[in-house]
């Protein structure tokens, strides 16, 4: 599990790296434990559906094919999602 964090810059490598590898109970514990507020009425379902949704479930936008340029292994399993609430 890798987390981008808007705002915060230092050693990319060094600090995106959150749980190598983990069972999927793992990794919810392992992002509590960094963000306990997701700022989500439904943490456990929203991060339920970044680890295994497809497409734009859940409000989520994939990655784009022009993507595959950069990542050209993981592309199909990138994407992102806007904070429901106001930034």
């Amino acid at each position: 599990m890798t987390i981008n964090v808007a705002g915060y810059q230092e050693d990319q490598e060094a600090v995106s790296t959150l749980l190598p590898v983990g069972t999927r109970q793992e990794a919810l514990t392992a992002l509590w434990l960094v963000l306990p507020d997701l700022g989500d009425p439904d943490p456990a379902g929203t991060v339920s559906l970044a680890l295994s949704g497809i497409g734009d479930e859940g409000g989520f936008t994939a990655a784009s094919t022009r993507a595959r340029l950069f990542d050209p292994l993981q592309w199909r399993y990138r994407g992102s999602r806007r904070p429901s609430g106001p930034c």
